[in-house]
């Protein structure tokens, strides 16, 4: 792992674990909070703007994995400017000077921990490898949205059995049904993956993931070849939905 490698990989594990701690906290308050509505208290304000914030940073973290640096100083110039990373998933109710303030603080502890990375001896410091996710930028998200509707008519949103498409060959069950043969999907789909593959999430962003992160459960998503030979769609509805013709094959043996 060279230096600017370990770097990307030490700022993405500040921000998932310091998500993780805050996230966590927010859960277990809400959990002790005993009523059907949800109201949100003075408390909460500083919070859940925190992790929000940490995931709006990884979210600029990751779009630097696997990508080409000067030197080590401008990896780190661009580790920085993560703090300004534009999401879709941008913070809520920062008008509010109690999240406002929670926000400035974990910027502000995100530069702190940067700054207090030994870079003389970066080189020699051993990192922990994290899986590879990297994070796409819209150039890349627009051609794969592109790709997914002219070979399988996806538009983006809701996809079969919640659409009906024709001339698409897919097979679809409900999440019920695949249950029991979940693991014997994910293996026989990994088998049929390079290294990495896409994925596109509820929140509309566009990864490119190691085989080791698939997993079939997260919802509202897409999975894809980075041929587009195969793709998966996991509804809110509790629906999953392959295609692609070697994809259907081994599904069809799985499940029989």
């Amino acid at each position: 792992m060279h230096a600017e490698e370990k770097l990307v990989t030490l700022a993405r594990r500040y921000c998932m674990e310091h998500y993780r701690h805050w996230s966590t906290i927010y859960a277990k308050r809400r959990a002790q909070i005993k009523s059907n509505s949800y109201k949100l208290e003075r408390k909460d304000y500083d919070i859940f703007p925190r992790y929000q914030e940490l995931e709006k940073i990884l979210y600029g973290v990751e779009s630097l994995v696997g990508k080409m640096f000067l030197d080590i100083d401008d990896c780190m110039a661009q580790l920085k400017e993560a703090v300004c990373y534009h999401s879709i998933y941008k913070p809520e109710l920062t008008t509010d000077p109690r999240a406002k303030k929670a926000i400035l603080e974990e910027e502000t502890n995100y530069l702190l921990y940067l700054d207090s990375i030994d870079m003389a001896h970066i080189d020699e410091q051993f990192v922990m490898p994290l899986p590879y996710v990297r994070r796409l930028n819209d150039d890349q998200a627009l051609e794969i949205r592109r790709r997914l509707q002219a070979n399988y008519q996806f538009n983006g949103n809701a996809w079969i059995p919640l659409v009906k498409i024709d001339h698409i060959r897919n097979l679809a069950f409900d999440v019920a049904e695949i249950t029991p043969y979940k693991s014997a999907l994910i293996k026989a789909i990994q088998s049929m993956m390079d290294d990495t593959f896409y994925q596109i999430d509820e929140s509309g962003s566009h990864y490119e993931k190691s085989k080791s992160e698939f997993d079939l459960t997260s919802v509202e998503t897409v999975w894809c070849a980075l041929d587009f030979e195969w793709m998966i769609y996991r509804s809110h509805e509790k629906t999953i939905a392959f295609s692609g013709g070697n994809l259907l094959s081994a599904v069809q043996k799985i499940m029989k």
